[in-house]
């Protein structure tokens, strides 16, 4: 009885680990593919990226453009035999849907590939701006905190002050009638 509840134990942590919820969806999509292994490609994959080599993004940016843009001509195809106007947008639909999210796709790998001035120099003021925030949360000084334990030793700790002759015409609003003036 442990060690059945030890293994589901296991085999939830899995799931919902990223690598096993991916595995999980690949094979329920691909009926082939097997859990394990897709889950030690998965590390493989994660690895090559966090070396720094870019090409197995670039094949996945450009598979899911060449994929996307095929069912764009097949939608469009579609949609073109269809016997019905409900038939014929809801295949148009699709098709433009696709085209949207294949230009989409684009866009990223040019991006990725040849980024923009404008978005790299951005990239390095985030850079520089979330550093200096951490100095700044290192550095904090004593006398910018707040006062916490002793509330007797706020700002003023100096005795009230009498009431000065000023303003001597103007008179208090009385609680049943109010002043004339």
């Amino acid at each position: 009885m442990q060690e059945q509840n030890e293994h589901q134990k296991k085999i939830g942590q899995i799931l919902i680990s990223p690598f096993g919820s991916a595995a999980d969806a690949l094979s329920e999509i691909y009926s082939q593919a097997d859990f394990i292994t897709s889950i030690n490609e998965l590390h493989v994959f994660t690895d090559v990226v966090q070396e720094g080599k870019s090409g197995y993004l670039v094949g996945m940016l450009v598979s899911q453009m060449t994929v996307l843009n095929a069912l764009f001509n097949a939608k469009i195809s579609a949609s073109q035999r269809s016997d019905t106007i409900n038939q014929g947008n809801y295949h148009a639909d699709i098709a433009f849907r696709a085209q949207a999210l294949c230009n989409r796709t684009m866009r990223t790998l040019l991006e990725f590939k040849n980024p923009k001035r404008a978005t790299f120099i951005k990239q390095q003021n985030n850079m520089q701006i979330n550093q200096a925030e951490e100095k700044k949360e290192k550095s904090i000084e004593p006398a910018n905190e707040l006062l916490e334990a002793n509330n007797e030793s706020r700002l003023d700790s100096g005795t009230p002050e009498e009431t000065g002759g000023r303003n001597q015409e103007v008179e208090t609003v009385g609680e049943i009638h109010r002043a004339k003036d």
